[in-house]
C-alpha cells in the first residue's frame, strides 16, 4: 500500500514560542516564570496557536493584573527558547 499525502502549513515568524511543559495553570489561567533580574516571576499568559508541544504567548500579565505584551529577554538574543536547564544566573 502506498500514499502521497500533502499538508497545507504555513511559517509564522517573530512569534514567543513557549514549551507546553512550562506553562502551568492557577485558578483555571494559564501562567509562565520569566526572569526578571535575579527573581523567577509569574505571568499569566493569553494562549494563540498551539500544538501538543509549544504554545504562542499572545500577552502576559503580571499577577496584579497589569496587561503588556509578550516579549522576548534581550538577554536571550533573538532566540525564542529559554537557557538549557542546566545554565542558571548567579
Amino acid at each position: 500500500m502506498h500514499a502521497e499525502v500533502e499538508f497545507p502549513t504555513e511559517i509564522f515568524t517573530g512569534r514567543l514560542l513557549v514549551p507546553q511543559q512550562a506553562i502551568l495553570v492557577r485558578g483555571g489561567r494559564k501562567l509562565v516564570f520569566a526572569v526578571e533580574g535575579d527573581t523567577a516571576k509569574w505571568r499569566y499568559i493569553e494562549v494563540g496557536l498551539e500544538n501538543e508541544r509549544f504554545a504562542e504567548s499572545c500577552r502576559a500579565r503580571s499577577p496584579a493584573g497589569a496587561s503588556r505584551p509578550a516579549t522576548r529577554s534581550s538577554s536571550r538574543g533573538t532566540s525564542p527558547w529559554p537557557r538549557h536547564q542546566g545554565q542558571h544566573r548567579r
